[in-house]
């Protein structure tokens, strides 16, 4: 049997500056600073099983202190292939900002301070293949999500787990059909605080052309909540900036809801175009778990063949609270994030890239943007692999 071990390392350098990165509507100065990153994919694989991981470390230095951070990432990723079964297995461990991520999630702008997020995550999995057609799918997640103590602004630590089931038939070389049902629990064990959510949603996946794919999924979702939770939010001035803080009570809350996720992708000769349109529950570091709805789109394309692109980022989200003061967290995001990437040579790549973030708490009632500008220089040596 064949094994072919690989690893694809990557280094990377660049400057930033953010003319409001706590995203507040207060007097505030701009920050500039500079990032070093590090990133290594290595694994083994066979016919039959891979194995392999994704590590990587940031560091970012700013001319104020306070907003220096380390960042890292390690996923792991293996799987076992048989003739009917195909068995995964996944985790993680990720050490990273709120305040300057560039990923959107049900935490993004939620502190308006430098806080730190530690994350790490388990996920076992078992596809069976019923026959040519038709597979069942068991997944399995658990979570526990940590974060830095300070401010104002009390983020609450959790765990979280869920199980899911997906029946699914390939109705034609094109069309394929499915049916989820998924259950997940929510605890802040601080607070004594605990949610359960129960969902089931019917989902299509069409391939209207070679080059053009859509997707649909929609259902319903139930969630019961009961603990002690930010029962009402008040608003103060800290440092300069209103926000908002919680003031615990008894929550007791039942809430339902739909769930939907529509998505398309669209590849042309030198282009490739995708969005995607959702709304389902998550967790959160707010105390409670959040109805999510995201509305997002990505544009590449190729300006000169093999040397330049022109890349397009947006992403629209609302949060909105499951229990306790209803207007406490909720809040819209929106960001923009236009990019130039030009390839020096084989190896090297130089991109430059802007960003524009808005968001707007309902309870606060005004909003606030953040103008940012980024240049990397990446370097990418060639994938070094072995066989036996």
């Amino acid at each position: 049997m064949a094994v072919e071990w690989y690893i694809e390392p990557t280094v990377s350098a660049g400057v930033e500056h953010h003319d409001n990165v706590l995203l507040t509507t207060q007097p505030h100065d701009p920050i500039s600073g500079t990032t070093a990153t590090a990133r290594v994919n290595l694994g083994v694989r066979s016919t039959t099983w891979d194995v392999h991981a994704n590590i990587g470390a940031k560091s970012s230095w700013f001319d104020e202190e306070a907003f220096d951070r380390d960042e890292y990432q390690i996923r792991l990723f293996s799987q076992f292939r048989a003739p009917r079964s195909h068995w995964q297995l996944d985790g993680s461990r990720l050490q990273e900002s709120l305040l300057t991520s560039e990923e959107v999630d049900p935490d993004t702008g939620l502190p308006r301070f430098q806080r730190t997020r530690w994350t790490e995550t388990v996920g076992p999995g078992w596809i069976y293949s019923m026959s040519a057609t038709t597979q069942l799918q068991f997944r399995l997640n658990a979570a526990h999500v940590t974060y830095e103590e300070g401010g104002p602004v009390i983020l609450n630590d959790y765990g979280s787990e869920s199980a899911s089931v997906v029946f699914s038939k390939q109705w034609s070389p094109r069309t394929t059909f499915s049916f989820t049902v998924a259950a997940s629990q929510y605890d802040v064990p601080d607070n004594e605080f605990e949610s359960r959510t129960r969902s089931a949603y019917a989902g299509m996946t069409h391939r209207l052309t070679p080059v053009f794919r859509t997707g649909l999924s929609i259902g319903g979702w139930r969630n019961n909540s009961r603990g002690v939770g930010c029962a009402e939010y008040h608003t103060i001035d800290f440092d300069g900036q209103t926000v908002l803080v919680c003031v615990t009570g008894l929550v007791d809350a039942s809430e339902s809801g739909v769930f939907f996720q529509a998505d398309a992708e669209r590849q042309f000769k030198r282009s490739r175009l995708s969005g995607k349109l959702s709304r389902d529950v998550r967790p959160s570091g707010s105390g409670t778990e959040v109805e999510f709805d995201q509305a997002s789109l990505f544009y590449e394309h190729q300006l000169l063949a093999s040397r330049l692109w022109a890349i397009l980022g947006v992403d629209a989200s609302r949060t909105s609270s499951l229990s306790g003061d209803p207007a406490g967290v909720d809040r819209d995001y929106y960001q923009i994030a236009p990019r130039l990437r030009y390839r020096v040579n084989r190896d090297l790549d130089l991109e430059a890239s802007y960003r524009r973030a808005r968001q707007m708490y309902e309870r606060l009632g005004d909003a606030a943007t953040n103008d940012s500008v980024y240049l990397t220089l990446t370097y990418r040596p060639p994938r070094m692999t072995r066989s036996r």
